[in-house]
């Protein structure tokens, strides 16, 4: 499933609130959500659609603690069935401040979903991300990364519902490009360096650790990185790094913290908070493997790691006692950490 959350920072061009054709809609009748179809043909779809919203609204809000959701003017949650857009889903809010005095940026948003998702359970599981799109929306919408929306949005899928898994190339994207950090996404990888990746997505990886680390084990760690992430007027700042360094000592502290932990995962040390990921596909990416007979060595990564990333090599064959030195050339604007880890 794949979702393409609208920032309006990333759209300035588009018109405020603008919104797919409709030509018929049908409200729930236990919560404020009304849902539009654009053809007639796929007027039946909002049965899934409503029933989707509603379990989203419930686990999200009544079970996970989220603030209650940012509505219209007419106190409605719109969600329409449409192909505008480019397909696929996305969730879109207007850039205005609903409520200047409640201390964060937060705006009334609505969701579009392609008729093609009309299979298996992909309206039902579209509906509980993009639902949290919305919650997101409604707490700031001036944060310009998207793996804080996509990596978040993707793991409350699973504490919605607990056989919801994230994909597993999610993950697989996810763990092999580790030196782009927690602040650089799939369309960056795309543009950049001709990459296709569903990278934003298996930021889920990050968001299920953090929750280990810091949060309750039921999502509350990504409820507080939202919150502490707000603020008002235009200015980022919080950003969700600067809410990352509130769940630990310092913001560094957090990125190393999730650096080390994750390269158990795909591995038969595969931590509780990630089991569905033990197969080793789901393993760290290495840029080489030495031995200790190979020493001195050097390993040059093929990309240098962005900011808060990190790059990993293999060492084998040291010795019980034996010492090892390893130092990092790179920029040196930039601070470095060298980490080992057995």
């Amino acid at each position: 499933m794949i979702c393409h959350t609208l920032m309006m920072m990333a759209l300035p061009t588009k018109a405020p609130d603008a919104r797919p054709a409709s030509v018929g809609s049908v409200d729930s009748t236990v919560r404020p959500v009304r849902c539009h179809w654009a053809r007639d043909e796929h007027a039946y779809l909002c049965d899934e659609v409503l029933e989707g919203v509603e379990a989203a609204w419930t686990a999200q809000v009544d079970g996970l603690g989220w603030p209650e959701p940012i509505l219209d003017d007419d106190g409605i949650l719109d969600v329409y069935v449409s192909s505008e857009g480019g397909g696929g889903a996305y969730a879109y809010g207007p850039p205005e401040d609903a409520d200047p005095s409640d201390g964060r940026m937060g705006t009334a948003a609505h969701i579009v979903i392609d008729p093609s998702f009309a299979v298996d359970t992909w309206i039902y599981w579209t509906m509980l991300h993009e639902f949290n799109h919305v919650l997101q929306y409604s707490i700031d919408f001036t944060e310009t990364r998207y793996l804080a929306w996509e990596g978040i949005s993707t793991a409350v899928e699973w504490w919605s519902d607990r056989s919801l898994w994230p994909m597993d190339v999610y993950i697989e994207d996810f763990q092999s490009q580790p030196w782009v950090g927690l602040l650089g996404d799939g369309w960056m990888l795309d543009r950049d360096y001709r990459i296709l990746s569903l990278y934003d997505y298996g930021g889920a990886l990050w968001a299920f650790h953090l929750d280990n680390r810091t949060g309750d084990g039921a999502g509350g760690a990504a409820l507080d990185l939202w919150l502490n992430n707000a603020q008002e007027g235009w200015d980022n700042e919080p950003d969700f790094i600067d809410a990352l360094g509130m769940a630990f000592d310092t913001w560094a502290e957090g990125v190393l913290d999730f650096a080390v932990s994750r390269i158990s995962v795909g591995t038969s040390n595969t931590p509780a908070w990630a089991s569905q990921y033990s197969d080793a596909k789901f393993g760290i990416r290495l840029e080489d493997s030495v031995t200790a007979a190979d020493l001195p060595t050097s390993v040059t990564p093929e990309f240098m790691p962005l900011q808060t990333g990190a790059v990993y090599a293999e060492l084998t064959g040291v010795a019980s006692g034996e010492r090892v030195r390893i130092a990092a050339d790179g920029d040196p604007s930039v601070n470095w950490a060298v980490f080992g880890y057995q």
